[in-house]
């Protein structure tokens, strides 16, 4: 550590002003917070004790004491393993030495549960225990993270040969420019260099852009960038033990729908299509979050649940807009309201004396905290990305999940807002035109040109869709776009 005349000052090398030695440096230090770094051995450090990076290592890293057994004993491991079914969606599988890996996705979908499981898939596979660190810095200050790799790998698995594996969760709860550091890292920690990283968040502006920062550093790897989203509706009919046994393998294509490989999907299908239709409303019902699939199957109360995806709503997806509950609730619950119709932020902003621009950066904002998802317009079910700078969207993109939670998160917090022009309809009526989207619907050209947003729809009119629903999910099971009758009845019979 450079020190000059015995003390640092205000994160930059000088003479204590007080001509003071220990004492007037461990109050700089105190107060500053702040270290200046000359080599990756001397790190940077801020907000956290000497000897605490340690100390959490040791005590969330229980396979260094116990290399077998310590599953039984691991909270998260130990609530996956009481579920009435079985759910894993290894998207971390094939992970290649070296690289450097991002793990995206909301909020309680159950990313931290997959590093767990990659922790026990590596051991089971030969892999030392003390080559594996594990660390979840949700709150950290991003230069802690140059301290966790000294700790981590220079002192407590020192004895371990062979590179590691860094399994860092929650990165985008880092306070600070993250990936700088972990750029700093790539670039000049010899061990660190080459070992392999995974990295999990839940915030895709975030992730995008540390993607940008990390360029040329992540490995020569395949697939990156891996996704971890809710279950869908394939998984939940494995959870309610709805066995097809002539099912499609893989997802179909959205240029498929109007193949002979749609066709013959369709046609697989049909003795089965009672069943599918019962699943899908019980799927709109529940949606894909692994605890309200548990919640589901037990009986378990869904409110606790609700509650939590509130507080990833308000309390993270839309924090930077410094929203009220009430606020929060209205904008919800006026979103909601459109569910399964093209919905103009315009109308939003009219509705609940908003600006335009505001709506636009909240619904945004729910995008990076994949709560919504960009959607291109299309023509002939083929996507045109580039066809209009229109924000066109689906909510949610992956299933209704996120849709039934926000139905319940606008009945169990406060909708009323005190800029509001005219209430808000509520999620469970039925749409004004009549018409309903299936997941990732694929919306075409919005009313007057506008920005719209489309959805699958609620639970509480889910009986009027069930069987067109149903229909278009054994054609596809990722994506499809809203219809009125008529037109559906015309693509299945293209089909």
């Amino acid at each position: 550590m450079a020190r000059d005349g015995g003390g640092v000052t205000d994160g930059r090398i000088g003479k204590n002003p007080s001509g003071a030695g220990g004492a007037s440096t461990r109050r700089s230090l105190t107060e500053n917070h702040k270290f200046v770094s000359l080599s990756w051995q001397e790190v940077i450090v801020t907000g956290v004790k000497p000897g605490w990076i340690g100390q959490e290592l040791r005590a969330t890293n229980p396979w260094w004491r116990r290399p077998t057994g310590w599953e039984t004993d691991d909270p998260l491991l130990r609530e996956v393993a009481d579920v009435p079914f079985l759910y894993e969606p290894q998207p971390l599988a094939d992970l290649a030495p070296g690289g450097l890996y991002v793990l995206r996705g909301p909020r309680r979908v159950g990313k931290s549960v997959e590093l767990k499981r990659l922790v026990a898939q590596l051991i089971a596979a030969g892999v030392a225990p003390g080559r594996i660190i594990h660390a979840a810095v949700d709150g950290w200050q991003d230069r802690d993270l140059r301290r966790l790799v000294e700790e981590g790998r220079e002192v407590l698995t020192a004895t371990a040969t062979g590179h590691r594996f860094w399994l860092v969760d929650k990165i985008t709860g880092v306070n600070g420019d993250w990936p700088i550091h972990i750029k700093w890292l790539r670039d000049n920690h010899p061990g660190f260099r080459s070992d392999t990283v995974v990295l999990t968040g839940s915030s895709a502006r975030d992730l995008d852009a540390a993607t940008k920062a990390l360029a040329g550093r992540r490995g020569r790897v395949r697939a990156p960038d891996r996704t971890l989203l809710p279950m869908g509706f394939g998984a939940f009919c494995r959870a309610i033990r709805l066995e097809i046994p002539n099912a499609p393998s893989s997802p179909l294509r959205i240029r498929d729908l109007r193949s002979r490989v749609g066709a013959a999907a369709v046609q697989a299908l049909q003795p089965w299509l009672n069943d599918l239709v019962s699943a899908w409303e019980r799927y709109l019902l529940v949606g894909g979050y692994p605890q309200a699939v548990t919640d589901h199957l037990t009986g378990a109360d869904p409110e606790p649940f609700a509650r939590d995806i509130w507080s990833v709503v308000h309390g993270d997806a839309l924090r930077r807009a410094d929203f009220t509950p009430a606020r929060t609730g209205a904008f919800l619950a006026r979103v909601a309201a459109g569910l399964g119709n093209p919905l103009a932020a315009s109308a939003v902003a009219r509705d609940l004396g908003m600006a335009r621009g505001t709506v636009v950066a909240r619904l945004e904002d729910l995008a990076a905290a994949y709560l919504a998802w960009p959607c291109p317009q299309e023509h002939g079910l083929e996507p045109r990305p580039n066809a209009q700078a229109k924000r066109t969207r689906s909510w949610p993109a992956w299933g209704p999940s996120e849709a039934v939670a926000l139905s319940q998160i606008s009945r169990c917090s406060p909708s009323s807002s005190s800029g509001s022009r005219s209430p808000a309809r509520s999620s469970a009526d039925p749409p004004a035109s009549g018409r309903t989207s299936t997941r990732c619907s694929i919306t075409g050209r919005g009313r007057g040109g506008r920005s719209t947003l489309s959805a699958p729809p609620s639970a509480g009119w889910r009986s009027s869709v069930s069987t067109w629903t149903a229909r278009r999910v054994v054609t596809a099971r990722r994506c499809g776009r809203p219809h009125g009758g008529g037109s559906s009845r015309r693509e299945l019979r293209s089909i």
